[in-house]
């Protein structure tokens, strides 16, 4: 979070920049640990399949009674000597070795339960991460249902280490019957094999009466006829709302939250707390419709009465794939994803500074860039998968040659500017694979995004499609910002902010969503701040 005391220090000029995007968006749609939380999720107290919750119904196969199906959710993790052997192996119907074949386990609860996360606890204690699984459906049905319902679907999970992983999902029926039906393990092995799968309901209410005063949001910029799954949207907040007084705030805004119309909690995340001026909230919708409502809360009683948020969880996503890895820009080199990939400097690092698209930006100066580690979830890129890129970028008045935004193994993005457009040239090392030419305004910022799926790498400027190439992003490499895939030369000598990696092929209308609700002051609507308490009706008896 940044703090600041001055609104003029959200003032920024912005003149002449070339830009690089240099960008791999690999094709086998994988980060690894991209859609998934690293910890357990706020909210879920504990695990729901318990010793008296239920037992395990069917399976595809078993090893034997070493390794049974049970041992998935027999509470106990194989993470050492005294606990290896609580593992269960699980083969498919005829014991072949193949990787994509079904192997699957079901559970039932003695009372219908509805569950919207699960957790994986891979076994890696021989080091068998090959057994691990890498596309799977989970799946759903009660006593009398013909057929299973499918909750969540996951591809190209790779990379398991010691990691523990959580899936969350849009689930409110309760279910008797759960499936992990697993279609794919990371290698030709015979058995899939884990130390534990957990279930969750991770849904809160939010208690209203712990509060005096709402500000009810209508997401009045999105208009489309797409339900944007867990789209996080930017809240600005300022005495100029009226009503709106940071003293009802809490400490640095620990005493505000928010709920959607059902009064379930959301998560959010502060990006900038300034009570001299604008506050910057980020808020995660897991449904965004058109006109969408959601409602902050705050002056509270007892701050200490109130739930636990995750900031984190603004970034992790459901089905729609995530956000892997989110960089507002601020003093502490970690990403807001709750992965932890922390940036180092290729060459000359640049500075962080006031004034950016939202917050604080980063300036590379004389060509600084950083890079994130290729180990882990970052060498998972593979061939021909759905993954998206973004940033916000501003030109300064110095540096106006060519410069490097981003890249991933051999693909770049470059932008070249002149005082009123940019060029964009999207290349493979050095074969030109699409190209454009778009407006620029030296006096904002601009949102570019790359989308690749399905075939195509799509390039977005300012929430709108500028080209498209027809074909896939080839190969994998390491991850940079600020400089060139050979990580010298091609420096970033200007400004950009809010970077972002998406696990998902992303619809323009989420593209336009995500642009617009940093860039339009209009994005959300408001009406004010009023007492959550109801005012009594006064009769008067003659």
């Amino acid at each position: 979070m940044k703090t600041l005391m001055n609104t003029a220090m959200k003032t920024v000029m912005k003149s002449s920049l070339c830009a690089i995007v240099a960008v791999v968006l690999s094709t086998t749609a994988t980060l690894a640990d991209s859609t998934c939380s690293v910890n357990k999720p706020v909210g879920a107290i504990a695990d729901l399949t318990t010793s008296t919750s239920g037992e395990v119904d069917s399976y595809s196969g078993t090893y034997g009674d070493n390794y049974p199906p049970s041992a998935v959710f027999d509470d106990v993790l194989p993470l050492d000597d005294s606990t290896k052997y609580n593992r269960a192996l699980i083969p498919d119907a005829t014991g072949s070795s193949v990787a994509a074949s079904p192997r699957w386990v079901v559970y039932k609860f003695n009372d219908a339960t509805a569950v919207n996360a699960i957790g994986i606890y891979p076994y890696n204690y021989w080091g068998k991460a090959a057994r691990a699984p890498k596309n799977w459906v989970f799946e759903a049905k009660n006593e009398n249902d013909e057929t299973w319902t499918t909750l969540d679907t996951r591809a190209d999970e790779i990379n398991w280490t010691s990691a523990y992983r959580y899936f969350k999902f849009d689930n409110d029926t309760p279910y008797q019957y759960y499936r992990f039906y697993c279609t794919s393990i990371n290698a030709a092995e015979t058995y899939l094999e884990l130390g534990e799968i957990e279930f969750y309901n991770i849904t809160r209410s939010l208690d209203v009466k712990l509060f005096q005063k709402k500000l009810e949001f209508t997401v009045a910029g999105h208009t489309g006829n797409e339900d944007l799954k867990h789209l996080p949207v930017l809240v600005r907040l300022s005495t100029a709302i009226r009503g709106f007084h940071y003293d009802d705030c809490g400490t640095d805004g620990a005493g505000i939250r928010f709920a959607d119309t059902k009064g379930n909690l959301l998560h959010h995340e502060i990006d900038t707390w300034n009570e001299n001026g604008e506050s910057c909230v980020w808020v995660e919708l897991p449904h965004c419709r058109a006109n969408e409502k959601f409602t902050l809360y705050f002056a509270a009683e007892d701050e200490s009465a109130l739930p636990v948020i995750a900031a984190t969880e603004v970034w992790d996503g459901g089905s729609n794939g995530g956000v892997p890895a989110v960089w507002h820009m601020n003093e502490v080199k970690v990403d807001s994803s709750g992965h932890s990939y922390t940036y180092y400097n290729c060459g000359t690092l640049g500075t962080i500074a006031t004034g950016g698209a939202v917050g604080n930006r980063y300036d590379g100066g004389a060509g600084g860039g950083w890079s994130i580690s290729t180990s882990g979830a970052w060498s998972g890129y593979g061939a021909g998968g759905q993954v998206t890129f973004s940033a916000w970028v501003a030109r300064d008045a110095v540096n106006a040659n060519n410069c490097g935004v981003m890249s991933i193994g051999n693909v770049k993005l470059q932008a070249t500017s002149t005082a009123d457009s940019y060029t964009w040239k999207l290349y493979n090392s050095s074969t030109e694979m699409l190209s454009a030419t778009t407006p620029a305004d030296i006096t904002k910022w601009s949102q570019v995004a790359l989308v690749a799926g399905s075939g195509a790498v799509k390039l977005y400027f300012d929430g709108e499609l500028a080209a498209t190439y027809a074909g896939d992003i080839p190969a994998p490499g390491g991850f940079r910002v600020g400089v060139s895939n050979s990580g010298g030369g091609d420096g970033w000598k200007s400004y950009i902010d809010e970077v972002r990696i998406h696990r998902a092929e992303e619809s323009a209308q989420y593209v336009h969503a995500s642009y617009a609700t940093v860039a339009s002051p209009t994005f959300l609507s408001q009406d004010g701040v009023k007492s959550v308490k109801a005012v009594g009706t006064i009769i008067i008896i003659r």
